[in-house]
C-alpha cells in the first residue's frame, strides 16, 4: 500500500525545472525567457532560474514565485587577457555543477543555448536529470556575428561549436527555432531526428497590442511621407546595404518615402556613408535602439526585412501583430512564417532590384497590401505566447516521464 501510494504522490508532483541564462538584459533571448516564464503552468512545474550574472533590465518581469540564482558570485574585471578568461570559463563550469547538485532538479534547461557546453559537464555527476537545450542560430554558417550575439570569446568559438554539438548530441531534447535550423542540425551535425523539437519563438500579442497605440513624439516621424521600416541590429548580416540600394532605386522611380531603421551596431557608420554615397541621407533615419519599436511598426506602411541569414525572424511576427505588410528574403526562418502572396513577400537574398519592386508592387497595390496585412495578423495566432508555451509544456511532460 505504501508503495502504491508514494508511485501516485510521485506520478502527480510537479516537475521542477531549471533554467539556465546569461542575463536579463534587454534583447529578444531575454524577452522569449521571460515570456516562457511567466505562462508555464504552476500547478505542473516548479520553476528556478539560475543566471550567470544576475542583471539586466527584465530582472523585475520575472514571476515573484521564481528562485533567481546567481552563477557568479562576484563581479569580474574587465580583463581581456587569455588567463582571464579562461579561469572564468572553467570556473563556470564548477559553479553550474554546484548548483545543479544542490537544486536536483528533474529537468535543466537552456532556452537560448548560451550555456549548454557548461551544462552538460554538470550532467556527468547527475544522470537522472533530464537536459533540454535550444539552438537559435545556423551553425553551420555560424560566424562572428551569430557568436558575439551568444557573448562568445572570438578564441572560444570553435570550443563552443565543438562542445555545444556534442551537447546537443548528448541531450535528451533539441528545441529548433525552425524547420531550417532542425534539418541543420540533423544533416550537418548528425543530432538525431528523435531527439528534435521545433517551436518557433513566443509572441505576446496583447503585450503588443498594448504597446503600438502608444504615442509618438519624435519629430522625424511626424510628416507625410510613405514609410518603409525594418528592425534589428546594424550589422553586415542583416543585409541593410540592400535595402539601401533598394531604397535609392525606390527613389529614383519618383515615390517619396523615408526609410526608418531601428536599432544599433557595429555597421551604423558604413551604413550612414553608403546612404551619403547613394545621395539618399536626407530621406534615411537610423533611430538607434528604441525600447518600443511597435508604435513606429504600426505607423508605417511596410515592413522589410533583408537579411542574409536568420534562424527565425520575430521582427516578422512583430510588424504582423501592428498589422503592417511584410516583406522578407527567402532565407531559411522567414519561410517558416510567410506564406508567398498570402500573408507577405519573400524575395531572394542579396537583391536589391527584386527587393525594391516588391515594395514598390505593395505602394501601387493597395489592395494586395491591405490582404497581406490582415492575412499576417491571422497568421501570429500561430506564435501567440500561450499556444506556444504550452508546446513548451508537453516536451517537458513528455521529457519527464521518458525514464
Amino acid at each position: 500500500m505504501l508503495s502504491i501510494n508514494l508511485m501516485k504522490m510521485m506520478k502527480n508532483r510537479k516537475i521542477k525545472l531549471l533554467f539556465f541564462h546569461t542575463s536579463l538584459e534587454l534583447g529578444g533571448g531575454e524577452r522569449i525567457l521571460i515570456n516562457i516564464l511567466n505562462h508555464l503552468d504552476r500547478s505542473k512545474f516548479d520553476i528556478v532560474l539560475a543566471l550567470l550574472e544576475k542583471k539586466g533590465v527584465f530582472l523585475t518581469n520575472v514571476p515573484k514565485d521564481i528562485k533567481i540564482i546567481s552563477i557568479r558570485k562576484e563581479e569580474y574585471l574587465k580583463n581581456k587577457s587569455f588567463f582571464v578568461r579562461a579561469f572564468r570559463y572553467l570556473k563556470d563550469f564548477y559553479d553550474i555543477c554546484k548548483i545543479v547538485n544542490s537544486e536536483c532538479p528533474d529537468i535543466v534547461l537552456d532556452i537560448t543555448g548560451q550555456l549548454t557546453p557548461k551544462i552538460l559537464f554538470a550532467r556527468l555527476f547527475r544522470r537522472k536529470t533530464k537536459f533540454i537545450t535550444s539552438v537559435h542560430i545556423h551553425i553551420s554558417e555560424c560566424n562572428v556575428e551569430a557568436l558575439s550575439r551568444l557573448k562568445i570569446n572570438f578564441f572560444f568559438d570553435r570550443l563552443f561549436i565543438i562542445l555545444l554539438m556534442r551537447a546537443c548530441r548528448r541531450a535528451d531534447k533539441v528545441i529548433c527555432v525552425s524547420k531550417g535550423v532542425a534539418i541543420d542540425i540533423n544533416k550537418n551535425f548528425s543530432v538525431s531526428k528523435d531527439k528534435i523539437v521545433v517551436i518557433y519563438n513566443p509572441l505576446n500579442i496583447n503585450e503588443i497590442d498594448k504597446l503600438k497605440n502608444e504615442e509618438i513624439y519624435d519629430d522625424w516621424f511626424k510628416n507625410n511621407n510613405l514609410k518603409i521600416i525594418s528592425i534589428g541590429r546594424l550589422h553586415a548580416s542583416k543585409g541593410y546595404e540592400y535595402l539601401l540600394k533598394a531604397f535609392k532605386l525606390l527613389r529614383e522611380s519618383g515615390i517619396n518615402a523615408n526609410l526608418i531603421i531601428l536599432g544599433e551596431g557595429p555597421e551604423r557608420e558604413n551604413l550612414e556613408n553608403l546612404a551619403r554615397n547613394l545621395g539618399i541621407d536626407s530621406h534615411v533615419i537610423l533611430t538607434g535602439f528604441k525600447e518600443n519599436p511597435y508604435k513606429y511598426m504600426k505607423n508605417s506602411d511596410i515592413f522589410v526585412l533583408p537579411s542574409l541569414s536568420e534562424a527565425f525572424g520575430c521582427a516578422i511576427i512583430e510588424a504582423m501583430a501592428c498589422g503592417i505588410p511584410v516583406i522578407a528574403t527567402r532565407c531559411s526562418g522567414p519561410v517558416d512564417i510567410i506564406t508567398k502572396d498570402v500573408n507577405g513577400l519573400l524575395v531572394p537574398v542579396k537583391d536589391e532590384k527584386a527587393l525594391a519592386n516588391a515594395i514598390i508592387n505593395l505602394i501601387m497595390d493597395k489592395e494586395k497590401a491591405k490582404k497581406l496585412s490582415e492575412e499576417g495578423i491571422k497568421r501570429v495566432k500561430d506564435f501567440d505566447v500561450k499556444k506556444i508555451v504550452n508546446e513548451y509544456e508537453k516536451v517537458f511532460v513528455e521529457c519527464y516521464h521518458n525514464k
